[in-house]
Order: structure tokens, then sequence, then C-alpha cells
């Protein structure tokens, strides 16, 4: 295929042309260490290569501008990066992300395990979820959760004091019932529940069982 025109695209791309009509669109970075003209000959492999470095370098500049904003696991970028480019392209600028220390799945997931469980007051297991949902590899999500030295029961008796110690004297005969659902649903384990509820059994009716 022979480059019968190069016209400028939106930014600072290029869009490539030959008899047939339009044929791809590069950065300028490519089209000038590539050295693309008028009248350049490229077959189907080389397009491929210059497509996949233009798309690298629009993926690395898209990359350090998401970086900036905030931290991302692996996941989360690649994800990101997919919507502009190929996924071929968005893995490259993942290692290379990685390789420049931008990008780290094991302190990522530790910061968040950190923040769910003593700024959030999650259980384990929800906060598990959302480092999963996240990216987060689940064996990496349990390592670092394992690690935070949480006082579940301490945990669980701040969160009830600070949100849901009307539950322990309402008259409403599933007002316990309704506090244990909320506090699975923060991601609580029902044995811990129970026990630290046992703690309050003074200020619950007999015949709750819990």
């Amino acid at each position: 295929m022979r480059i019968t025109a190069i016209e400028p695209g939106k930014g600072e791309r290029f869009r490539l042309y030959t008899e047939e009509g339009y044929l791809c669109t590069l950065d300028g970075e490519t089209v000038l260490s590539n050295h693309i003209c008028i009248g350049c000959d490229v077959d189907g492999q080389a397009l491929n290569e210059l497509s996949l470095q233009s798309q690298f370098r629009r993926g690395r500049e898209k990359a350090y501008t998401l970086l900036g904003y905030r931290d991302h696991s692996r996941k989360e970028l690649f994800d990101k990066l997919q919507r502009y480019i190929s996924p071929e392209a968005a893995a490259l600028v993942c290692d290379l992300m990685e390789e420049q220390h931008f990008l780290n799945d094991e302190a990522y997931a530790e910061k968040y395990a950190h923040y769910y469980l003593e700024t959030k007051k999650w259980g384990a297991r929800r906060a598990k979820y959302e480092l999963i949902r996240k990216g987060i590899d689940p064996q990496l999500a349990e390592r670092v959760l394992d690690a935070c030295e949480i006082d579940v029961a301490a945990q669980i008796r701040a969160v009830i004091e600070k949100k849901y110690s009307r539950f322990l004297t309402a008259e409403d005969p599933y007002a316990v019932k309704k506090l244990i659902a909320a506090l699975m649903r923060l991601g609580y384990h029902y044995s811990d529940i129970k026990e630290v509820l046992a703690e309050y059994r003074d200020g619950v009716p007999e015949d709750e069982q819990y």
C-alpha cells in the first residue's frame, strides 16, 4: 500500500490515505520517527506495528493523566485504557506503568484495605469483595486484609454505638434482626456479631435469639 496523502487530524494526530481511501490515524511522533511520508509503501505487518506504536503512545499519555488523579489497580487502568486503545496496547502501557512504579497492585490493595477497615468501618468480607471488584487478586486481597491489625469486636461495638444503638432499645420486635442484617451487609461475620451483641443482652429483649 502506498501512502498518497497525510492530513492533520484531531490534536497531534494524522490521517493516512492510500489510493483506495482512508487507511488509519497515527500520532505525530509515530509518523515522524518512522519517516512516514507521501509515496511510502506500507505492508500489512508494518501497518499493524505502526498502529500499535501509536496506540501505545496515546495510551501512555492517558495513563499518566489517570494515575495523576488517583491510584488505580492494574485491572482498573487496563479497563479504562481499552476505551481508547486495543487490549494489546493497553497491556503494554500497564507493563510500562508497573516498570515505572506508577502502578502497584500490592500497595494499592494495602492502601484500600486500611481505608475500608479503618475509615469505612467495614468488615473483612465486604472489604475483600470491594478489593476483588477493583481488580485485586483474591489471594492478595486476603493477605493484605489479614495483615491489618483490626480488633473486630471493638469495631462492631463502635459501629453499633455510632449508627445502630437505637435498635437495641427499639420496641420493634424485629429491631435486633435488622441490626444483625445491617452489620452483615457491612461485611461482618454472624459469629462476631453474635459475640458482641451478647455484651448488650441487658438492653435487648430476652426472647431475641442472636
